[in-house]
């Protein structure tokens, strides 16, 4: 096979001398280190632990022999830190820096934890690999080398192709906004191998800009695409989904400015939230954000939340999970368990007006907040990456107020807020804010809801809980004790087990008897499978 790597040693012919430079041996070192580097990053088909057979490296290295690549390991350093690592057992050789890009492949959980080193064989199907998605065939073409210039213009190309701004991918989209490669390839003028060097090498701060699903050769923005909601053709219907038939007003917000709008719930909307209000455990407790002397939660207000954007998002998770995942599981023998949850919450769920997906567990949770925080929930929904607790970087449900009720703290009065108010019941306004000031605006002049004093607020969550996984201990599956929740540690829940290729639970289930005792939780990693619905203002008495 042809390689750019083959290298013509220069030899002194005076009186037949055929001994190399020091300084000609440190440049050819130097140019075996970064060509061993450029083939164990992109090139070559790798283990799931990233080795490569030092055979293999060897047909791809021209003018090389065995023990040039074992000094040259040998010798070769970066900042301190050895560039390759060498398996002795199985006579094969990895990198040790990180590639920028593999770190946030979204495939990750397709490759074991712990498995040993064992090469792909070549195919044309895509390749695990430490640098992405590079099918087989792309080896007959070393990935170019790009300048600086080359490398930075060829990355806004993609990205602007990526973020929606040219409309020339919305077909193409996945509802987690990934692409085939090939599509973009036919809006580029860059080759394969260009656009995945930009992929794998471009970064904005700390951060890689792209991310690649090496299973299906496809790759997306790391940033939230704007604008799109994007959907292939059999999602068509998911995008086009009507709002919910009980949502009125449909104006986009109470102001121009606003993305969502606040309807004051209807008299049947109120009284199933009441029963949901209905506290099923003790006040109380070492996460209590602002004690007192009370034995129950009252109703004061209570307003629906109609945001189409995060609508839309929720929708089309609902559908891939219903449509594509679980007939995809079922076809595998796997049977979605049914989540039952308590006893009020159920009928408050009977009484709502939503109709709910009881096929992938579609429920209604709790989520207790602060006032500072509502309206960053209701602006853009809740967000997993501000938010952690025992069972990971998730957010956090129950399925009884008592316990998000230790989460809030008080909204004073009309344009006021404090975190540290523990009575008594009839406190002095703190100065007014402009956050507080904000908050009244919008809930309560915007929706005609006067402020009663002395406010907490929960909100009331559709959530997709899926195929669930649950624990006690925040490391073991109750229901496979040798078997760990997590693909990512407190990030990415484990595959389901006998799903090939996996598909990761939907959420975590937190039983009492272990790390807990009280108050079960829910946990979902993934904001998209929330739609924050009801917001409630309430009272303790």
């Amino acid at each position: 096979m042809p390689s750019k790597y083959a290298v013509k040693h220069s030899a002194k012919q005076g009186h037949g001398s055929q001994q190399r430079t020091r300084d000609e041996m440190a440049n050819s070192s130097e140019h075996l280190s970064r060509a061993l580097s450029k083939l164990l990053r992109y090139e070559i088909d790798l283990s799931a632990d990233h080795f490569a057979s030092i055979d293999v490296v060897l047909g791809h290295l021209k003018g090389y022999t065995r023990a040039d690549v074992l000094e040259t390991v040998r010798t070769s350093y970066k900042n301190g830190e050895p560039r390759f690592e060498v398996n002795a057992e199985t006579d094969c050789i990895r990198a040790t820096q990180k590639v920028t890009a593999s770190m946030a492949m979204c495939a990750a959980p397709l490759l074991p934890t712990k498995a040993k080193a064992k090469l792909v064989k070549p195919s044309s199907a895509p390749c695990a690999r430490t640098g992405g998605v590079v099918p087989s065939s792309t080896l007959e073409r070393p990935c170019p080398s790009m300048n600086d210039r080359q490398l930075e213009q060829c990355s806004k190309s993609l990205s602007q192709l990526l973020r929606g701004r040219v409309g020339l991918l919305h077909a193409q989209m996945s509802p987690d906004n990934f692409v085939p490669i090939n599509a973009i390839l036919q809006h580029l003028e860059y080759s394969r191998e260009e656009v995945m060097e930009a992929a794998l090498r471009s970064c904005k701060g700390a951060q890689p800009r792209f991310e690649i699903d090496i299973s299906t050769d496809r790759i997306r923005a790391t940033a939230k695409v704007s604008n799109v909601y994007a959907v292939p053709p059999n999602l068509v219907s998911a995008r086009h989904e009507a709002v919910p038939e009980y949502w009125t007003n449909l104006q986009s917000g109470t102001t121009p400015q606003q993305l969502f709008r606040l309807v004051p719930a209807g008299e049947a909307e109120i009284e199933a939230l009441r029963i949901g209000m209905t506290p099923g455990g003790n006040f109380g407790g070492r996460d209590q954000r602002a004690s007192g002397n009370y034995t129950n939660l009252h109703l004061m207000c209570a307003w629906r939340i109609q945001h189409q954007g995060l609508w839309g998002k929720y929708a089309m998770e609902r559908e891939y999970v219903q449509k594509f995942q679980v007939p995809y599981l079922n076809a595998n023998g796997i049977s979605i368990p049914q989540v039952r949850i308590r006893r009020e919450f159920q009928e408050m769920m009977r009484r709502l007006p939503a109709k709910l997906e009881a096929g992938i567990n579609e429920v209604y949770l709790s989520h207790g907040s602060k006032p500072q925080a509502v309206l960053s929930i209701l602006n853009e929904g809740l967000n997993e990456r501000f938010s952690s607790g025992l069972f990971g970087d998730g957010t956090y449900l129950a399925e009884d107020v008592a316990k998000n009720d230790q989460y809030c703290t008080y909204d004073v009065c009309q344009g006021a807020s404090s975190e540290s108010f523990q009575g008594p019941w009839k406190p002095r306004c703190a100065c007014v804010d402009g956050a507080s000031l904000e908050l009244h605006r919008i809930v309560f002049d915007g929706t005609g809801t006067t402020h009663p004093g002395q406010l907490l607020y929960v909100f009331f969550c559709r959530v997709i809980l899926g195929c669930p996984i649950r624990t006690q201990d925040g490391h073991t599956n109750m229901d496979s004790p040798h078997d760990s929740i997590w693909a990512s540690e407190e990030r990415e829940l484990a595959p389901i087990v006998g799903s090939s290729p996996p598909v990761t639970h939907h959420s975590l289930i937190a039983e009492t008897g272990g790390r807990i005792s009280r108050f079960r939780e829910f946990v979902v990693y993934h904001g998209d499978r929330i739609y924050p619905e009801y917001l409630v203002a309430y009272q303790r008495l």
